[in-house]
């Protein structure tokens, strides 16, 4: 026990490490988890543990500006099954506790929130065009959301949690004295992490949600003007770093940008403009006025004809139904990879498959194109 123990602990990125597969056959009863997380929970996060390798997953738009791309952390396998399981009871605290806002619908258990969000604004468009009412989305983009939250900020929001201190204490030594190793163009760069959160294992969501919580909370005080939907009065939709803003007083919703950007420069959060789009209804109809700011820069207005993204799904003012035509491409492209039969099969089951779904399930198509099938 005492050999099987002292190699798992000792595992990094980039090393030759114990893979999940390996755990499964050394301790396929969970007693080595057992004693490896209590040894953790009692001694502190492994110095091991600490560095991570960090890919860089192109997103959309120039490749030769690495904003476009998503920093996603490798890390040890045995140290993601500890934050899986951290992160699970974290979640559970959080929802039953409601520290999290009924807004916040970011890979939470139970909750299918892109498909919840998209049908709320596409059902506000509806509304605002069917009775000519006023309506504005703003849609909003973070700076480096994952990367930027200082150290001390999460310092702050452990320190308030009412949770016990053994939990907080953890919950610090995660990302404190953490390195990652940045692989660009073939070459690795090390460096000390002194802000941000990783992408890529199981708990920096649940912990980037909750700091990010006090901008939810905030856009729901300052917006004192939502958008009447269903009994109730619409104003914000989250999904991790995805923001929504919606009001039917545009003067109102530009006050609560700029309050907004107060709350977010105490987080160490920044707002890309550039980034950013708004749709707005003016009795019913697409008709631009004065643009929003945001950060003093202004936000681009998205015309009658066009149509913003919003969680994979493009939120327009005139509703068509559109086949993807990148999937032939993406099942090539797994087919002609290097991975195994059974990892292609789960590329296939666990991301195309479920992206077409959610394009089918989201998209519209007007009655008379069915007619036309006929």
């Amino acid at each position: 026990m005492a050999a099987k123990l002292q190699r798992v602990m000792n595992t990094a990125p980039g090393a030759d490490r114990v893979e999940y597969k390996d755990i499964k056959r050394l301790d396929p009863h969970g007693k080595l988890l057992e004693v490896v997380f209590n040894a953790v929970w009692r001694l502190g996060i492994p110095a091991a543990w600490k560095t991570a390798r960090t890919i860089f997953i192109y997103k959309k738009g120039d490749k030769a500006n690495l904003v476009n791309f998503r920093p996603i952390s490798l890390q040890s396998s045995l140290y993601k099954l500890f934050l899986v399981v951290f992160a699970a009871r974290l979640v559970k605290t959080a929802m039953g506790l409601e520290w999290i806002s009924s807004e916040q619908k970011g890979f939470l258990p139970g909750i299918n929130g892109i498909q919840e969000h998209t049908e709320v604004l596409t059902a506000a468009i509806v509304r605002a065009k069917k009775n000519k009412e006023d309506l504005s989305i703003c849609f909003l983009d973070l700076a480096n959301a994952f990367g930027s939250l200082p150290q001390a900020v999460l310092c702050v929001l452990f320190d308030s949690l009412p949770v016990p201190d053994a939990l907080k204490r953890i919950l610090k030594d995660i990302y404190k004295g953490n390195r990652t190793e940045f692989v660009v163009n073939g070459e690795t760069i090390s460096i000390d992490l002194t802000a941000g959160i990783r992408q890529g294992d199981g708990l920096s969501s649940i912990v980037f949600i909750l700091a990010r919580e006090p901008l939810v909370r905030a856009l729901k005080k300052l917006l004192t003007v939502g958008f009447e939907l269903f009994g109730i009065a619409l104003k914000v939709t989250a999904f991790v770093d995805d923001l929504a803003v919606i009001s039917g007083n545009r003067l109102i919703l530009q006050a609560a940008l700029v309050g907004l950007v107060a709350v977010a420069r105490i987080l160490g959060l920044e707002f890309n403009a550039g980034k950013c789009a708004t749709l707005t209804h003016t009795r019913g109809k697409v008709q631009p006025s004065q643009a929003l700011t945001i950060n003093g820069a202004e936000i681009r207005e998205v015309g009658d004809e066009e149509a913003e993204q919003y969680l994979g799904t493009p939120i327009v003012s005139k509703f068509t139904f559109t086949v993807p035509t990148d999937l032939p491409a993406k099942l090539a492209l797994v087919a002609s990879s290097l991975l195994s039969p059974w990892q292609k099969l789960e590329v296939f089951r666990a991301h195309l498959m479920p992206s077409l779904s959610h394009h089918l399930a989201s998209g519209r198509v007007e009655k008379a194109s069915l007619e036309d099938l006929d």
